[in-house]
Formats: C-alpha cells, sequence, structure tokens
C-alpha cells in the first residue's frame, strides 16, 4: 500500500511537471504578431466595456438625482430603479477591471517579447529601427496604462459611494433620510460625471494606439 502511494505521489509529481512545461513552452513560442494580435483584442475589449459603463454611470446619477429630487412622490419605486442600475454598474466594474488586467498582462508580454527579439539582431541598422519603433509604440501605450489605472481607481471610487448611499437609503428610505444625505449624494453624481470624462480620454488613449498598431507594420518582430 504504502508503495503504492509513493508510486502515485511520483507519478503526480511528473504530471504535474511536464503540465508547467507545456505552458512554459506555450508561453515562449508565441510570435509578435501574436502577441500584437493578443495586445490589440484586448484594447478592443476594454473599448467596448467604456461605452457601456459611460452609458450605465448616466443611467445611475439619472435614478440617483430623480431619487434625491425634492417632492420625490414614489421614494419606494425610484430606489428600486436607483438599485437596479447600482447592480448591472458593479457587474461592469468587475468586468472592465478584468479587460484592463488581461491588456496590461498583454502589453507587458508583447514589448518584452519585442525586446528579446532586438537583442537577436546582428544588422545594427534593423536593430537601431526596431527599438525606435518599440519605444514610440511603448510611450504610446504608456499614456493607455495611466488612464486605464486613473479609471480603475476612480470607478472604484465611485462604485464604493453608490454602493454606500444605496445601504443608507435601505436602512433609512425617508425624506429625511433623504435629505441628510443630499450633499454626499451629489457629489457622487459630479464623481460620476468625471468619471465619464476619464472614461472618454482613456478610449482616445485606445484609439491613438489601435491606430498606430494597425497602420504602423509592427509584425517586424
Amino acid at each position: 500500500m504504502l508503495n503504492t502511494m509513493k508510486t502515485l505521489t511520483i507519478l503526480a509529481n511528473v504530471t504535474l511537471l511536464f503540465l508547467i512545461s507545456f505552458v512554459l513552452v506555450g508561453c515562449g513560442s508565441t510570435t509578435g504578431l501574436e502577441r500584437s494580435e493578443a495586445i490589440q483584442t484586448s484594447m478592443e475589449r476594454v473599448d467596448d466595456n467604456i461605452g457601456e459603463i459611460q452609458s450605465q454611470v448616466n443611467a445611475v446619477n439619472s435614478s440617483l438625482s430623480e431619487l434625491t429630487r425634492r417632492g420625490q412622490g414614489d421614494i419606494k419605486g425610484s430606489f428600486e430603479r436607483f438599485s437596479e442600475e447600482a447592480s448591472k454598474l458593479r457587474e461592469m466594474e468587475r468586468e472592465f477591471v478584468k479587460n484592463a488586467d488581461r491588456m496590461e498582462s498583454n502589453a507587458e508580454a508583447y514589448f518584452e517579447g519585442w525586446s528579446r527579439a532586438d537583442e537577436q539582431y546582428e544588422n545594427p541598422e534593423i536593430k537601431r529601427r526596431s527599438e525606435e519603433r518599440r519605444q514610440e509604440l511603448s510611450q504610446k501605450y504608456d499614456r493607455v496604462n495611466q488612464n486605464s489605472n486613473s479609471v480603475k481607481q476612480d470607478l472604484r471610487s465611485y462604485v464604493s459611494d453608490i454602493n454606500e448611499i444605496e445601504t443608507f437609503l435601505s436602512n433609512d428610505l425617508t425624506s429625511q433620510g433623504i435629505n441628510s444625505i443630499a450633499s454626499v449624494s451629489n457629489e457622487a453624481v459630479n464623481k460620476g460625471d468625471r468619471l465619464s470624462s476619464e472614461l472618454g480620454s482613456l478610449q482616445t488613449a485606445i484609439a491613438s494606439t489601435r491606430d498606430e498598431m494597425r497602420h504602423g507594420g509592427l509584425t517586424m518582430n
């Protein structure tokens, strides 16, 4: 019985090492074109998320403003609409963060792979031009990365405020409760407007970088 268990353990370890080796070999065998397509696909997904989030932020702001409007006659119905929009936004935030993190990972793999390829050139002119193009595009992507990180942070802050407003009002869904949190609600709406503007900046940066990668002939690495 003991020998059988040792044999199974050895087989399991060998299988694990084989799988790790397979994954590492697979990751290392991607071409520059494949890495380029991966980062472009990632940017496209984030770009799609941006449009959805912008629309949803507007929906959340609108429902919150309607809920906190003076003389609101249907407080319960307005709160339910606000909660529904807030729930949709939470799901969109999770999807955005996932895709933004994947975009960052793909970009890192792309530029690292390109850098390794530059070290293998024997022709100094080809090496110089490749390095120049890599640095040029890397600087463009840096803007995407900076904007993406800023959006992730501000989106998290906005969603957190919306969540806490929802919790607060669920415990005190009265005119007095709504009035007591009016200034916080107004600031959340303003924060949402600023977030929409930042999302637009990220979208512009992505469009510029994607255009450069589509038309810049970056399959040279």
